[in-house]
């Protein structure tokens, strides 16, 4: 119910804000967070990591953390608060250099939390942290929607994520009792712990922005404005929807790292699972860019329209790779996984500097389907590695693709010159439609499939637990 909150308030933000800001507002906007990813990931200290793997935790120990925290994250402070007029001139864009001073602070923040919020995790004492979460993003959320609508400002945002960390921020230390003080009598410890952590941070961050960073320097304001938008609504049903479902289905993959036959059979009643999802949103996202968009942000973002389709790829091959990275992660296979963060990013420079002369429809096209190569071919170094039949996984979500490609279809049929009469309703008929369709098909699919294969009579028996305890 907390996650569920949370995420409406997210998703209603993303709403208003698009109907109230401009384009050149959202380019300060995603430069200014393009930079303060990067900082933050720069001084990444891996306090929360090291704190809760730890088997036994002394007050030296958190002590320590909360110090090198302050000071790396304090350092990058200073270097970006320097650096901020030569970034807004490398933009041309005399905006960013006040904006960079002022989200500087959310490192400053980030920086002086308690370790007592990571003390809690340790102890699976998520209720005080699950309503500071809540009441941070309830303030935030206020806030910001009241600067836009007032000023129609991109210093709504800003101020708004400022919030969000000082609330956070206060909030540390009225949950747990623990006070924090200086020293460095661990620090050795948790940096030789850290200096991974620091190496996969900057991997992952530039992994997942490097395409913001061209877009960003090389379209119009209209056009980035469009591609923040659109990439934040590609990845909402990632992080919303996928993850929440599936996680609990990878704690197995742990517990059966040494059993590969059983290891093996539990990665593909995962993979289905996921593709039973990911598909139907990929496919009828792909298929109705107008409705999503016009539903989403207004009609005036139509400069998003042909930017959803392959960024729908994009979040598809998002979905399995987060799976990708814990099946690695439980095998013990950190150093490939780095390799293949190393090698991806440096293929994902090297393709989008080529097409830099592309329009931005053709620009994020080619992002997309290098998207699927280097997941599709990770996934086969995988089936190497442990012996999954990648081939017959695949086969065996064709009939999904069916269903999903022919319920979209059926939705499509419906006659536009009434949709258009709908205006907003639209998108909630045609969702309807697809629903009703992609539901009794998929049903059906399962119910003949479960008599073969063993992943879709792991699934089907789910459905029936689920719906036999919302029976009762």
């Amino acid at each position: 119910m907390a996650k569920s909150f949370q995420r409406a308030l997210g998703l209603i933000s993303i709403i208003v804000l698009a109907r109230l800001l401009t384009p050149e507002d959202f380019v300060v906007v995603a430069i200014s967070a393009l930079v303060l990813y990067f900082c933050d990931a720069l001084s990444t200290s891996g306090s929360e990591p090291y704190l809760i793997r730890k088997t036994a935790v002394s007050d030296a120990d958190a002590n320590s953390a909360w110090t090198l925290d302050i000071a790396l994250k304090g350092t990058v402070f200073v270097v970006l608060n320097l650096a901020a007029p030569w970034i807004a001139d490398a933009y041309e864009d005399d905006r960013l250099a006040p904006v960079l001073h002022v989200v500087s602070f959310t490192l400053l923040l980030n920086a002086v939390r308690s370790p007592g919020l990571f003390l809690l995790k340790r102890t699976l004492k998520y209720g005080a942290i699950t309503r500071l979460l809540i009441f941070q993003k309830l303030v935030a959320f206020v806030v910001t929607l009241s600067i836009a609508a007032v000023f129609q400002s991109y210093w709504a945002l800003v101020i708004g994520d400022l919030v969000a960390a000082s609330v956070m921020a206060i909030g540390s230390y009225l949950v747990h009792p623990f006070r924090p003080g200086f020293t460095c009598v661990a620090w050795r410890e948790q940096w030789w712990f850290s200096r991974w952590l620091l190496i996969k941070a900057n991997l992952g961050y530039a992994k997942a922005q490097v395409d913001v960073f061209f877009v960003t320097r090389l379209f119009s304001d209209e056009a980035v404005g469009a591609f923040y938008l659109t990439r934040n609504l590609s990845v909402i049903p990632s992080n919303d929807v996928i993850w929440p479902a599936v996680e609990p289905l990878l704690v197995p993959l742990s517990q059966n790292r040494d059993r590969p036959d059983i290891f093996r059979l539990q990665l593909q009643k995962v993979l289905l699972a996921v593709a039973l999802l990911a598909i139907p949103i990929t496919v009828f996202m792909a298929a109705q860019p107008e409705a999503f968009i016009d539903f989403m942000f207004g009609s005036q973002w139509v400069a998003a329209y042909p930017l959803l389709p392959p960024l729908m790829l994009v979040f598809f091959t998002m979905a399995f790779s987060q799976i990708l990275t814990q099946v690695f992660t439980a095998l013990g296979r950190v150093k490939a996984l780095m390799v293949f963060e190393a090698g991806s990013l440096l293929m994902l420079i090297m393709v989008l500097f080529w097409v830099r002369n592309s329009n931005i429809e053709e620009f994020v096209t080619y992002r997309a389907w290098l998207a699927v190569a280097l997941v599709g071919g990770f996934y086969w170094y995988l089936s190497r590695q442990i012996r999954l039949p990648l081939f017959t996984v695949v086969c065996r979500w064709l009939p999904i693709f069916a269903v999903a490609a022919l319920s979209a279809w059926l939705a499509g049929l419906l006659e536009p010159d009434l949709l258009k009469t709908m205006g907003n309703g639209r998108l909630l008929v045609l969702g309807t439609v697809f629903v009703l369709c992609y539901g009794a098909f998929t049903l059906l699919v399962l119910w003949f499939g479960q008599r073969y294969w063993v992943e879709y009579r792991f699934v089907w028996a789910l459905i029936a637990e689920r719906l036999a305890s919302f029976r009762s």
